[in-house]
């Protein structure tokens, strides 16, 4: 019963679309900062992470990640206020 009343996780990872074969691959979004590169496991295209860049894909998982990091950055404050209540 307390497995049905748990708080859902929050995602560890998110998914990014590589300009070059556009297949669709997850990457950490601890590893997701500015100026991070990594390589597309399908075609080895070197993908930097920046939030100006040209590619889409790029900045749609930039974006993402940052939603997420920062919902679970508030989440975990709601959580810590309903502690002290």
């Amino acid at each position: 019963m307390d497995s049905l009343l748990a708080t859902p996780k929050m995602p560890d990872k998110v998914r990014v679309l590589c300009s070059r074969c556009r297949v669709p691959f997850r990457e950490k979004i601890k590893n997701m900062r500015e100026g991070f590169q990594t390589q597309c496991p399908n075609c080895n295209q070197l993908i930097t992470f920046s939030c100006d860049s040209g590619d889409l894909g790029v900045q749609r998982a930039m974006t993402e990640a940052r939603r997420i990091r920062n919902g679970s950055a508030a989440a975990a404050v709601y959580a810590g206020g309903t502690e002290r209540l």
